[in-house]
């Protein structure tokens, strides 16, 4: 009888063993994924020192301005988003002005990137920065391929 409770001790022991072993990992840290992001570009656009020095200070500029853009856009169409069957012409009309000054704003920010990175890198390098982007932003929504490798292999 002891047999017994020792063999089922050890089998529940396996199962709940198992089991935290199937735990999702755990969630990056915005640091974590902007350092991940940096490595990626970095890589994937084959930037020399020199390069580095002056891109990585341009595109940090630009992608704070971007994130302020967003937030302040998220949070002034919040209120439409909530009630969009209850909206009156006039608040439709407002979203739609709101949103074509958001996208208006953020081609101007992505302008002024191309006017500030086309003394910095060579066209092929800023066209490839889009690639790269497109590329980091559906490793994370993949969960970096199952590893925390940011070559994207």
């Amino acid at each position: 009888m002891n047999a017994h409770k020792i063999i089922l001790l050890f089998i529940a022991l396996v199962i709940s063993t198992a089991g935290f072993a199937q735990q999702k990992p755990k969630q990056k840290t915005k640091e974590e994924i902007e350092a991940l992001r940096v490595a990626y570009i970095t890589k994937k656009l084959n930037l020399t020192s020199a390069e580095a020095q002056t891109f990585w200070p341009v595109y940090n500029e630009y992608t704070q301005k971007r994130e302020t853009l967003r937030k302040e856009h998220k949070e002034k169409i919040k209120k439409y988003k909530a009630a969009v069957d209850e909206m009156t012409d006039a608040e439709a009309q407002e979203y739609i002005e709101a949103e074509m000054t958001f996208r208006q704003k953020d081609l101007d920010l992505q302008k002024d990137l191309y006017k500030k990175l086309k003394g910095v890198l060579p066209a092929k390098k800023i066209v490839l920065l889009a690639k790269a982007e497109e590329e980091f932003k559906k490793l994370l929504l993949e969960g970096l391929g199952g590893n925390d490798k940011p070559d994207g292999k």
